[in-house]
């Protein structure tokens, strides 16, 4: 398929009322970056199974699966096909951290991620929201706030254009179409304060308490040291 046509169909899938940043799922990859909850950053990935190698060298058809068609596959094909769907995204992106506008990029984010489990998969009443044949993988961290940005780099070798959907409270999402080797930087919100646990009357009273035994421990050590110079003294005298 032509470019400009590839193109064009993808976002046709968009104005006919797809969910953001879902186009087609042989036309596009898809990224979503939440950040309505203002002290984590998630991540939500989207894989098309049936473009995977061992379901490619199986004569799949990435086209023409059906809902089913992932419960279907045995445990050990699920477990091959999520393998490969790690390495692909491995390759396709790269996050990272910007301190602020224009500087550079700091070293490549590694996020654990959280995948579907074959079981799940395997669970006629599991959705993950996805079109059919799609694994959903996703990651979060700690928002360290602005002025910092994350950084998505986007692989210049990638065999599709990537639709980039970024989540804000109260709006919806910004929607973003890549090429492969496009760059992104995301405006991080502010982080919230980490609240500090007020101290409990016990607490008080308990650092009150070593205080005035620090000062009786001191009080102590001057008599103390009176009394033996009183004494050496007598000593020397008789």
């Amino acid at each position: 398929m032509p470019g400009p046509v590839k193109a064009l169909t993808g976002w046709a899938f968009l104005l006919m009322g797809a969910i953001p940043a879902q186009g087609h799922p042989a036309l596009y990859h898809t990224l979503e970056v939440d950040l309505r909850d203002a002290a984590t950053v998630t991540f939500f990935f989207s894989v098309h199974a049936p473009e995977l190698p061992s379901a490619m060298s199986a004569g799949v058809d990435p086209l023409g699966v059906d809902p089913e068609w992932l419960g279907n596959r045995t445990t050990e094909e699920l477990s091959l096909l999520l393998e490969e769907a790690g390495d692909l995204l491995d390759e396709l992106y790269v996050l990272s951290l910007a301190d602020f506008e224009d500087a550079g990029v700091g070293e490549r984010l590694r996020l654990p991620l959280i995948w579907e489990t074959p079981e799940q998969l395997h669970d006629p009443a599991h959705d993950n929201g996805l079109p059919p044949g799609c694994f959903l993988v996703t990651a979060s961290m700690r928002n360290p706030g602005a002025p910092r940005q994350l950084v998505v780099r986007y692989s210049e070798t990638a065999d599709k254009r990537l639709l980039l959907s970024v989540f804000r409270p109260g709006g919806f999402p910004k929607v973003r179409d890549l090429a492969p080797g496009d760059l992104v930087r995301i405006d991080l919100p502010k982080a919230p304060v980490a609240k500090q646990e007020p101290q409990t009357e016990e607490m008080s009273h308990s650092h009150w308490s070593q205080r005035e035994i620090a000062v009786l421990i001191g009080a102590g050590a001057v008599v103390f040291g009176f009394l033996l110079f009183w004494w050496l003294r007598r000593c020397r005298e008789e």
